[in-house]
């Protein structure tokens, strides 16, 4: 999701990456990794389709390859912005006001990750505090994951419960719940018959 104000530079920006990083043939390149199998390959390809490609989308199914690719234009109801990529797909939305950049992401809602990039402390307190998401980083990405004190998790529809360091033993555990009472006294206040007074002290006692 890109402000309109930088989406220009920014994809600028990010072609000029592709090729810093792969070279002009990504599949030329011995640092650029291919799809595990044909299976996921005919998946994250097929997502191709959902928008219009601004760069890349050159694809190989005997290499299992797909180019690092940027497309803009998909519906938000369309299997790219639905499914968990797990490809070198890149959809790009651009929103103008912070209200925008809710009902975008509520559209899209409980991702098991969230990651935002700003200077702007107001974006950053939007997203973080009103947007659902298991977990994230604000100025990186995946790097949450990679730091063992902090819990790892989804939220309702990405998952439930976290891992990671003391998170995996909670997440595991059971904690048993043993409340024990003395021999020596047993309020008759708990038993029948109840009347008005029981019902008084017990609200007094409980409030």
């Amino acid at each position: 999701l890109l402000h309109s104000s930088i989406k220009d530079k920014f994809l600028a920006e990010a072609k000029k990456c592709i090729v810093d990083f792969y070279g002009k043939d990504p599949q030329k390149s011995k640092d650029y990794g291919r799809m595990v199998n044909s299976k996921r390959f005919n998946a994250v390809s097929a997502l191709i389709g959902d928008g219009t490609v601004i760069y890349g989308g050159q694809t190989d199914a005997a290499d299992k390859y797909i180019a690092p690719t940027l497309i803009e234009g998909a519906d938000l109801d369309s299997p790219v912005m639905q499914e968990e990529i797990f490809g070198p797909v890149w959809p790009v939305h651009v929103w103008n006001e912070r209200k925008d950049l809710l009902e975008i992401t509520r559209r899209m809602r409980y991702p098991l990750a969230c990651y935002v990039f700003t200077t702007d402390k107001a974006t950053e307190k939007l997203v973080t505090e009103q947007v659902e998401f298991g977990g994230g980083c604000v100025n990186n990405a995946l790097l949450h994951l990679a730091n063992p004190d902090l819990p790892f998790g989804g939220v309702q529809e990405s998952g439930s419960g976290n891992y990671h360091g003391w998170h995996s033993f909670a997440a595991f555990s059971h904690t048993k719940s043993i409340l024990k009472s003395a021999t020596w006294i047993d309020p008759r206040m708990k038993y029948p018959p109840f009347g008005k007074w029981k019902l008084g002290w017990l609200k007094r006692l409980m409030g």
